[in-house]
């Protein structure tokens, strides 16, 4: 099922800190979502469920994955179809490094980060 047929849809990302000091994503804004929020599995016995996380912690130096069984930002309410191939843009917002916009890319099932003039995933 693509981002297009439905109204939820993952953003998977890498998140450095290269700053001196910690940091905390705080939240996320896309116009393509009527909701843009931090999410993490949780097992209950054999059962999971994706749970809201607040704030996300970024130590000096660290590395956060997010990935398929990790954290991900979950866009709920999509406010029109997504295609693969199409770049959207989605703003993060830090409580040191203040507002970071990026572009990711959509594909078939999920929608990647991509930098500048990198070629969309397959």
């Amino acid at each position: 099922v693509s981002p297009s047929d439905r109204r939820v849809a993952n953003v998977y990302l890498e998140i450095i800190n290269r700053a001196a000091e910690a940091d905390e994503l705080t939240s996320i804004w896309t116009p393509l979502a009527e909701a843009a929020v931090i999410v993490q599995p949780r097992w209950h016995g054999l059962t999971m469920t994706m749970e809201r996380v607040g704030r996300l912690g970024v130590e000096p130096g660290a590395r956060i994955s997010m990935r398929p069984g990790s954290y991900q930002i979950s866009l709920t309410g999509l406010t029109r179809a997504m295609h693969p191939g199409q770049t959207i843009p989605i703003e993060l917002h830090f409580v040191n490094a203040g507002r970071v916009e990026i572009s990711v890319v959509v594909s078939n099932k999920q929608i990647f980060s991509r930098k500048a003039g990198e070629k969309a995933p397959e």
